[in-house]
């Protein structure tokens, strides 16, 4: 970003810098699908010699059944016994009670699924279980969903969905009466459509371990999305999943309508997500949001890209999360860009995540509306513009900017629109490749001027400040330890916080 287009402000960004296909409600355009680069990602982060994000693997683990039945492709009619299994798959949900546990065995199963009201619900103690072979596959090249949940108490076990370059889409769990559902392990590939989609009013819902990817597709389409959470969706969990090539992004939450209630307690931990092309995680509304220990990274042709969009989002947290190579790291909030209205996102803490790119270019942090911020203890590497905060009160205030470590910017280190929007901007380095401006109330300065001058003066520019052998924890070219300022939700050690994301 030139210090002339810099100037321009919040209009220029919002126009050049983010996509419309970014924003709320606004579609993406048909496009060939992004195929990935040779852009090679780094080597893993370690903190004090431990994996960051710290990796916590578990296994799935299945309730005791009270009866187990199977089920086989193409087998002869049987009683559902392991010798004379079923061989209708939409009739052997229906014959399971609370606490059965069907074994789904080898095979092609064509055609969609409904667990409805024709299927039994389980119960908390006995749910209704439904264990794929690892060779079971489920089809379908008509449009819609293979698999619609609509019953409570069910656990879906491995699986795979084979979608193709269909219009198809792939699990549908459809509320209020579908709650206390888990996805465990599923395999879903291709598909125009979501390969799995939380309904208004689904409640206590875990997608965990599951592959989703649009790998198949050739052109993009707007529904093309790893998972998609309504409004109105309640205690959804998505964890240790790998979602990857999804063009249309891989976890998308909708707006609510006027006068609805948002999608509440939120929480997408441990996933590896990758190569979409577009929008890794797009929240457009949401309560109680947690985001944390998830590895984000984007090698594919397209340069506009966001790992995270964050926008009316009421208390929420992301933090422990690596990112890489997008064009954008965070957004957070959206504004329209005459002036005529905010969507600021509130009490939201962005802590201790590392952001780094190898592409030329690319912005770490976009703010445009926010009530109660807090950008503290990150670790930025490699973008030219670190810290962008636009607006002025109400549309954006109580904002504060601690204790990061901005490494390698080589453009904008920060702007500042209105000083009035921050609570505190100051405890950070800056460790720019060339002489960074930085832009407050709309007058660019040197970064090093501004430093000098006492406005932020506990602040520092510290060239050649590296972080050793990958590890956060080893900083050379500056101390870090107990030299930040403590701030509200991020939690520390010793007598001060430790700048970046260690803290010892």
């Amino acid at each position: 970003m030139s210090r002339g287009r810099l100037r321009i402000g919040a209009a220029f960004f919002l126009a050049a810098a983010i996509a419309p296909a970014s924003l709320p409600g606004l579609p993406i355009p048909p496009t060939p699908v992004p195929t990935p680069t040779s852009l090679t990602v780094s080597q893993p982060d370690f903190v004090s010699g431990r994996p960051f994000p710290p990796v916590t693997p578990r296994a799935s683990t299945l309730p005791a059944e009270k009866r187990t039945v199977f089920v086989a492709a193409e087998a002869p009619p049987g009683d559902g016994s392991e010798a004379h299994p079923w061989n209708d798959l939409q009739a052997a949900f229906r014959a399971l009670s609370p606490g059965d546990r069907l074994r789904v065995r080898a095979g092609r199963y064509a055609g969609t699924f409904r667990v409805d009201e024709s299927c039994r619900e389980g119960t908390k103690n006995a749910p209704i279980q439904v264990v794929f072979d690892g060779k079971a596959v489920l089809e379908s090249a008509s449009e819609g969903f293979v698999l619609t949940l609509a019953r409570s108490h069910w656990l879906i076990v491995g699986g795979y969905l084979d979608l193709e370059d269909t219009p198809a889409s792939g699990v549908s769990i459809e509320g209020p009466s579908s709650h206390d559902v888990t996805l465990d392990g599923l395999r879903i590939s291709g598909g125009r459509g979501p390969s799995i989609s939380v309904g208004p009013d689904a409640a206590r819902i875990a997608i965990l371990r599951c592959n989703l990817a649009k790998s198949p597709l050739t052109v993009a389409t707007a529904s093309a999305v790893g998972i998609e959470i309504a409004a109105g969706a309640d205690d959804v969990r998505i964890e240790q999943s790998r979602l990857h090539e999804n063009p249309a992004g891989s976890i998308r939450v909708r707006t609510a309508a006027p006068g609805k209630r948002p999608a509440r307690r939120l929480l997408i931990a441990g996933n590896r997500i990758h190569d979409d092309g577009a929008t890794a995680i797009e929240v457009a509304a949401a309560d109680d949001l947690t985001i944390q220990d998830n590895i984000l990274f984007d090698r594919t042709t397209e340069l506009d890209t966001r790992a995270l969009v964050l926008t009316r989002v009421r208390r929420g947290v992301v933090r422990s999360n690596r990112v890489s190579d997008y064009g954008v790291a965070v957004h957070v909030g959206h504004a329209e860009p005459d002036g005529s209205g905010a969507i600021p996102a509130e009490t939201l803490t962005i802590a201790r995540n590392h952001l780094e790119t190898s592409r030329p270019g690319g912005t770490a942090f976009v703010v445009e509306a926010a009530n109660g911020l807090v950008v503290a203890n990150n670790v930025v590497g490699g973008y030219a513009s670190g810290i962008l905060v636009f607006g002025r009160p109400p549309q954006t205030r109580n904002v504060t900017v601690a204790n990061n470590l901005l490494l390698g910017v080589s453009d904008v280190a920060f702007l500042l629109a209105d000083p009035a929007a921050a609570t505190l901007f100051d405890y950070n380095v800056f460790s720019p490749a060339g002489p960074a401006l930085v832009e407050i109330g709309g007058a660019s300065i040197p970064l090093a001027r501004l430093l000098k001058e006492g406005k932020m003066p506990h602040s520092q520019v510290k060239p050649g400040v590296r972080i050793l052998y990958g590890d956060l924890a080893r900083v050379s070219g500056v101390p870090i330890v107990d030299r930040g300022k403590a701030v509200a939700g991020v939690p520390f050690q010793g007598s001060a916080p430790d700048l970046g994301v260690a803290e010892r």
